[in-house]
């Protein structure tokens, strides 16, 4: 694992958004596999299910499912890294003097608290919808509805 993460730090250094965007990528499929096997009937339960229009669907693991996350978490990566590194330039947090010449971005916590708050209300107010909607915009598109 140290040297999977060694590997992961020297990308992340020389290439960001690639290292970025492939690990969105692989969270997206992880969760995705995660959400399958959450979602998947039982044993006991029958191996297929009624869908809404009377047919019968088989119902298991869909990997074309996750290679849609997988790919979507690869286009979202930079759009996020773009977005947050602008709130970190609008809303930066604090920084203070611990008994050396070094800056921490510790802060007080009333001005820290206040920074967070601007950066959690604009991103939800104006980030949030527009990643919501393009999240479904953009898998519907993949699944060709």
């Amino acid at each position: 694992m140290i040297a999977i993460g060694q590997i992961w730090n020297r990308w992340a250094k020389s290439r960001p958004l690639i290292t970025l965007s492939l690990t969105n990528g692989m969270m997206g499929a992880i969760g995705d596999v995660i959400a399958q096997n959450i979602a998947q009937p039982t044993a006991q339960q029958t191996d297929k299910t009624k869908s809404t229009d009377g047919s019968s669907q088989a119902v298991g693991y869909d990997p074309m499912r996750t290679a849609r996350f997988f790919l979507y978490g690869c286009m979202f990566g930079p759009v996020a890294y773009k977005w947050y590194s602008l709130l970190d330039r609008r809303f930066p947090l604090p920084l203070v003097t611990l008994g050396s010449s070094a800056p921490s971005a510790l802060g007080t916590s009333a001005a820290k608290m206040l920074a967070i708050g601007k950066r959690v209300a604009v991103d939800q107010v104006a980030f949030a919808p527009v990643a919501i909607g393009a999240f479904f915009v953009v898998m519907g598109a993949m699944e060709g509805k």
